[in-house]
């Protein structure tokens, strides 16, 4: 149908004028009015079409009478014609226009992506027939009962989570789902659109696990210096079908609320035999569990009840451990069993499967390893390594790293001592938490075999960045402005055009962008964090 109930043969604009040349559309054999409804639509623009035209007219007659300006505001002057509404809430609308007009409500009340209306009705024109869909709308179930439909379609049913009740230090029980490991590898291995040679590590053979070539510089994590003791150890020389899977796990807090009550910790890895442009797509991880929100209902500092009522930081991290080793489990019982039997790309092997390194942000990586976050008390700034406080600004330092024979030593140490003052000094001697590690288990297959997680967690540039180097570069820039003769205008400009760029960024329909905040000054210290 044509937008109009028109068309336009030509537009002159000689001498400034506009005119527009109507045509007769049974002139265009090819124009089709359409059905009933858009027949209707094209009278209603008709009549509005011909308004206009009496309005323009009765406008260029006032207009030529300018001697009798002066009566056009007399009291006795009346209209003709009586004002109609300017909307008609009762209009006979047809069917695909209704469902059209709540299909838009509900895209708007969700606040979805704008493509998202017409992906719908492009996937109902797709799945219809004429005027017909092609199913009954009778079996359109709520999304619960679809999903459940699903699994037994698919046969998906052991990539279904497992509840899991981990007790805690003192007292109950916290339910932490558990994913089947060997299912959420295989879903990767198996699936040929995810295995496809584009999508793997350049100059890595995935049935040996070594380099196809000479490693001259370090790329791929085939490449580094964890890789070639690991795989030996795990797969060797001698056995041909030992196919190596090692592990690349993240685990960082994920939050749903403001108040920090909606708050879980996935844990999910993915396979190193991915290149870096995989590694970074979504499609290439799997969730090996979750960690539940442990501290919802504890107590916290604005409480008044009794000190002895609140949970002491050791038992907290104590208890997250203790779902790290429900979690870890299923790669335990992996292990024992010598591995996965499996077929890829069309030849047996038994896959070997083991931690290869850690991703995190700081905060969890010290959790992870029993490290003090925090404190007056700290004595090792660093989690891995034996290095004091003097030998941070060490520009090449040469580091002692904590293996596994010192974390079994202070746990030893620690139980051999009766005073409490004595055993908080060795914890802060050590700067660390005497926990049982779940990662410190010896059936947990981890790359570095004596030092174990210590040296398997790299730092993050994130916070080191931006809470560590950032921070002092806008306090030297402070302090440089500060000095100069007209540093307080200068500063007053820069924090002028931080708002500008703020708000003009804010005004961006596009909501893939992330949200901005220009509540704090540029120049504020204390909010220049990560």
């Amino acid at each position: 149908m044509s937008q109009f109930p028109f068309l336009a043969k030509n537009r002159s604009l000689v001498d400034h004028q506009n005119e527009v040349c109507f045509t007769n559309p049974s002139e265009y054999p090819n124009f089709e009015l359409g059905d009933a409804d858009d027949t209707l639509c094209l009278d209603t623009m008709h009549s509005e079409f011909t308004d206009v035209i009496d309005a323009l007219a009765l406008s260029n007659t006032i207009s030529n009478n300018n001697d009798n300006s002066s009566r056009l505001h007399h009291p006795s002057i009346a209209p003709i014609t009586e004002a109609t509404k300017p909307f008609n809430i009762n209009a006979a609308l047809p069917s695909c226009v209704t469902f059209q007009m709540e299909l838009a409500r509900i895209c708007d009340r969700h606040r979805t992506n704008l493509k998202l209306f017409t992906e719908v009705n492009q996937l109902i024109k797709k799945h219809s027939i004429g005027r017909e869909l092609s199913f009954s709308s009778d079996n359109l179930a709520n999304r619960n009962r679809f999903v459940k439909k699903l699994g037994p379609c698919f046969q998906t049913k052991t990539l279904k989570h497992k509840d899991v009740s981990v007790p805690l230090e003192l007292g109950g029980y916290a339910v932490t789902p558990v994913f089947n490991l060997e299912a959420q590898i295989m879903s990767l291995l198996l699936d040929e659109s995810l295995m496809h040679p584009d999508n793997l590590a350049e100059g890595y053979d995935i049935f040996t696990g070594k380099a196809t070539g000479p490693c001259l510089h370090y790329g791929e994590i085939h490449t580094g210096d964890a890789w070639e003791p690991a795989r030996q150890y795990f797969c060797g020389d001698n056995y041909p079908n030992n196919f190596p899977v090692a592990l690349v796990v993240f685990a960082d807090e994920s939050h749903f609320d403001q108040k920090g009550t909606l708050k879980t910790m996935p844990m999910m890895f993915t396979l190193s035999l991915f290149n870096q442009k995989s590694r970074n797509d979504v499609r290439f991880w799997r969730i090996m569990g979750y960690i539940p929100n442990l501290g919802y209902g504890a107590t916290t500092k604005e409480d008044q009840r009794p000190i002895n009522t609140k949970t002491p930081a050791t038992h907290k991290l104590q208890n997250e451990h203790n779902c790290i080793s429900a979690i870890l489990e299923p790669l335990v019982q992996i292990s024992k069993r010598g591995g996965i039997r499996m077929t890829v790309k069309g030849y047996p092997v038994t896959a070997k499967v083991w931690i290869h390194f850690f991703i995190g942000d700081t905060s969890g990586n010290n959790r992870w390893l029993g490290h003090f976050n925090s404190g007056a008390n700290i004595q090792r700034p660093y989690r891995d390594c034996a290095c004091d406080i003097d030998d941070m600004d060490n520009a090449n330092p040469t580091c002692t790293y904590l293996t596994r024979h010192d974390y079994h030593g202070h746990i030893s140490l620690r139980s051999c001592l009766e005073g409490t003052r004595e055993k908080l000094d060795l914890d802060s001697s050590l700067s660390k938490n005497p926990i049982r590690n779940a990662f410190m288990n010896e059936n947990v297959p981890l790359s570095d075999l004596t030092c174990g997680i210590y040296r398997m967690t790299p730092p993050e540039r994130l916070h080191t960045t931006c809470e560590g180097c950032t921070k002092y570069m806008f306090e030297s820039l402070l302090k440089t402005i500060l000095n100069c003769t007209d540093g307080c205008n200068l500063i007053r400009e820069i924090e002028n055009e931080h708002f500008t760029i703020h708000f003009e960024w804010s005004r961006n329909s596009e909501r893939d962008y992330p949200r901005s905040a220009g509540r704090n000054g540029l120049m504020n210290q204390s909010k220049v964090n990560g």
